[in-house]
């Protein structure tokens, strides 16, 4: 399993890490890695809560084939399940909805797997696609 430490200051790099490390995977999954990632990482930048300590963020990645990945987020902010987190109403016209909750969203639909776990004061969430 390959880890990738997330420094908020520095999201771009780990993108970009994130880019090399699944290059010669099939397009569309990379494309569909590179969205999970970006959802869940700038969900952890802009609204975890680390309650005044050090923010502790990776990402890991188990390559097991071609025609899939395992992706954990980790965190050691407040405990927080992004997995139950409603889902917006894609029935409305966008002038009529709020902003925000598509990008989870869109991970919920993409994963073929998507767990939720809290322990020894970390976040992680599991997503399998």
């Amino acid at each position: 399993m390959t880890c990738l430490r997330v420094e908020f200051e520095k999201s771009d790099e780990v993108f970009e890490k994130i880019k090399t490390l699944i290059s010669g995977l099939d397009e569309n999954l990379q494309f569909k890695i590179m969205l999970v990632c970006e959802e869940i990482i700038t969900n952890q930048i802009r609204h975890a809560d680390f309650g005044g300590k050090t923010p502790d963020v990776r990402v890991c990645f188990d390559l097991k084939s071609q025609n899939g990945v395992v992706i954990l987020f980790k965190d050691n902010a407040k405990k927080f399940n992004l997995i139950k987190k409603e889902d917006p109403d894609i029935t409305k016209s966008l002038d009529d909805t709020k902003a925000g909750g598509l990008g989870i969203f869109l991970v919920k639909k993409y994963a073929k797997k998507l767990s939720f776990d809290y322990q020894n004061g970390y976040n992680t969430v599991e997503v399998e696609l």
